[in-house]
Parts: structure tokens; sequence; C-alpha cells
């Protein structure tokens, strides 16, 4: 093979490996933001159950007993979310942590490191970010 082919073949590979590993890194990242996003936390830019349930009053003239009840239903769906996520969390974990091994067997020990140490930072700014304890 020529050497104008071979260049063209590694570059080939350089920019598919490439592309390979920057997929990850976005699979990554979305799923560790999806599956920290706690329900009223002000990025996710929901209302809570009473500020939700004030804007309804106000636009609908609801009386003070359909308030109430429309407040619980609103608290109780955010009970539910949140036990939902709870329950996908180590499904969300289990695919971050295969994206990972995955993207760390394509890296030099030196590059691992590094990764190691970004994946570290990643997962602290999010603990201090979203207030989690893990």
């Amino acid at each position: 093979m020529s050497d104008r082919r071979w260049q063209a073949a590694l570059w080939v590979v350089f920019i598919f490996v490439l592309g390979f590993v920057a997929g990850g890194l976005s699979v990554n990242l979305y799923f560790s933001r999806a599956e920290s996003e706690p329900p009223s936390s002000p990025s996710a830019h929901h209302a809570t159950p009473e500020e939700a349930t004030q804007k309804l009053a106000e636009e609908l003239n609801l009386s003070s007993e359909q308030q109430e009840q429309i407040h619980q239903i609103l608290v109780q769906t955010q009970q539910t979310y949140r036990d939902l996520r709870q329950e996908v969390r180590p499904r969300f974990r289990a695919i971050r942590s295969q994206s990972q091994s995955s993207i760390r067997t394509l890296l030099n020990p030196d590059q691992q490191v590094k990764f190691d140490e970004l994946v570290r930072r990643r997962d602290e700014e999010s603990r201090k970010r979203y207030g989690r304890k893990e």
C-alpha cells in the first residue's frame, strides 16, 4: 500500500476513534445530568407544588378547597417522580460506568489517569450542585 493510502487509512481510523470517544463522552454527560437532576432544582425549571398551585389558583380562580386538593395531587406527583428517579438511577449508573469503561480501554495509561481525574471532578461538581452525598 502506498504512503498516501496508509495516511488516508490512519486518518479514517483516527476520525472514527475520535467520534467514538466524543459520542461516549456526550452520552456519559447526558445520562449523568439526567440521573442527577432533582425535580425541584432551579435548573430543572419546574415549579414547586406551592408555586404551581398558586399559578393555577390565579389563572383558574380556584376555591380554597380546590387549591388544597390540587396541591396534594402535585405533592404526590412530585414524590412519585422522586421514587421513579430512585428506581432507575442504578440503570443510569450502569450505563455510565459501561461508557467510562469503554472509553478507558481506548486510552493509554497517562490518558486513563487524566480521564479518571476528569470523571472524579465532574462527579464532585455534580455532588456540590445537587447536594448529593454519594
